[in-house]
């Protein structure tokens, strides 16, 4: 009989630990972890990126989304977060606006703001997501929003110089374009996708690839993969910044991600 008392106990001591550890987790899935923006550092090294490219910051930030679920006061923290990083270039992937959101002026404004306070000396590039796609309208206004800002479209292949002497490339797929035909194999490679669909028909010889699109699920009680996977190993999929179809993200941190070049 105390045996069963004591299993009891147990048992009830431990479903009650569970649910309030659950509402713990969700809580802050709620209310905290959308405002905490987790920069991640990855150092690259390759004898292809040119000496006067070493130690070159990159930022990678995408899925913003902004609409009902992040809002002004997301922005807000996000902006802090941003511009407490000392980086050199800026790469957006895509999705500005939540799918469904409707933006006013005021949200012009606001993400104006947010993007064009951003400092990055060697240039602030962009591609749009399939959210930038919804419709005419939609795609006519993230452009306009992301030129004001001073952020250029990547639609072919781009030289990046630091001095006239040496350039890294840069490559752009806006999502289901599929414009990416053929990666240069003497210079420092990166691609910027949206999703990962296109990832399958690129060249091996690229050096970096980028993208974001999934949330990681926003909830997600599995680990991810990290850098270096897929069929190169050097894919990084970013968590992304915002939130879409529900207000939460449980082991999914919304995400910065910095580059760090490094010459060989």
């Amino acid at each position: 009989m105390i045996k069963r008392k004591k299993v009891l106990v147990l048992t009830m001591s431990a479903l009650i630990f569970v649910l309030i550890s659950s509402m713990i987790v969700f809580w802050r899935g709620k209310y905290v972890v959308p405002y905490n923006f987790k920069v991640s550092y990855i150092n690259v090294t390759s004898e292809k990126i040119p000496a006067n490219f070493n130690d070159v910051k990159i930022l990678f930030l995408t899925d913003i989304e902004y609409g009902y679920l992040f809002n002004e006061q997301h922005i807000s923290k996000l902006k802090t977060a941003i511009n407490n990083l000392d980086i050199d270039i800026v790469l957006f992937g895509g999705d500005l606006f939540d799918k469904n959101y409707a933006p006013v002026s005021s949200d012009v404004d606001i993400l104006t703001d947010l993007l064009s306070s951003v400092e990055a000396p060697l240039g602030k590039f962009a591609i749009l997501g399939d959210f930038d796609f919804v419709s005419e309208t939609r795609e006519i206004l993230v452009k306009r929003i992301l030129s004001d800002s001073n952020y250029e479209l990547i639609t072919s292949e781009m030289k990046l110089y630091n001095n006239p002497t040496g350039y890294i490339t840069l490559y752009g797929d806006n999502y289901g374009s599929h414009t990416i035909e053929q990666i240069s194999t003497e210079t420092y490679s990166i691609v910027l996708l949206h999703g990962t669909d296109t990832y399958k028909n690129l060249s091996l010889s690229i050096n970096l690839v980028l993208s974001g699109h999934s949330h990681d699920k926003q909830v997600n009680f599995f680990s991810k993969a990290d850098y270096k996977f897929g069929r190169t190993k050097n894919l990084y999929r970013s968590r992304g910044i915002g939130l879409t179809e529900f207000d939460y993200r449980i082991f999914s941190d919304p995400e910065l991600v910095v580059i760090i070049l490094k010459s060989k």
